[in-house]
């Protein structure tokens, strides 16, 4: 809650955006965050989940076509993913042309990522405007400590919680802080 900003600066035009993607076909949502960076500090600028029907599969269909509204409305300059369950919608997406797509490796990038964010998050250099479903996912998570300081995994404070949004916007913010333009 510390986080939050009462009112979000209004994005320049063509300032680079990063896109964080989690996905979930039947049991979790799919989660897509887009950030983009003032200084040090990160700003969520959209954060959205789709979940799927009770007892259903959710339709990609849905998902792409937001993606492709929102690579018509912003600089997006890298889209990064959990390549488990969207390597081939991703990689599509990039034959195509879209724009950059990165695999986020869930191993000891993730466990990086995640401890970053949660160091930004106590250091509140990551913006938002208040998104309930970020708000939800972010206090459905605890983290798993890894043996070292410099990393954890964000998880689940219970089973049937989502946390998407969470490890979207770990990924996203971990990619935007290595953009250099």
């Amino acid at each position: 809650n510390a986080c939050q900003v009462k009112s979000m600066p209004p994005l320049v035009q063509g300032t680079p955006i990063v896109v964080g993607l989690d996905a979930g076909i039947s049991n979790d949502c799919f989660a897509m965050i887009a950030v983009s960076r003032v200084g040090k500090n990160v700003q969520v600028r959209y954060a959205r989940k789709w979940t799927p029907p009770k007892g259903g599969k959710l339709d990609f269909k849905v998902v792409e076509d937001e993606l492709r509204r929102l690579f018509g409305l912003y600089n997006i300059a890298e889209v990064a993913y959990d390549p488990y369950q969207l390597h081939d919608f991703c990689k599509r997406l990039q034959r195509e042309g879209l724009g950059f797509f990165r695999e986020f490796n869930q191993g000891m990038e993730r466990l990086v990522s995640d401890k970053q964010l949660y160091d930004m998050i106590r250091d509140r250099t990551v913006e938002h405007s208040g998104e309930p479903d970020l708000t939800e996912h972010i206090q459905n998570a605890n983290a798993k400590s890894e043996g070292n300081d410099k990393a954890m995994r964000i998880v689940k404070r219970a089973d049937t919680l989502k946390i998407d949004l969470a490890v979207s916007l770990s990924m996203a913010v971990n990619r935007m802080t290595k953009l250099v333009w």
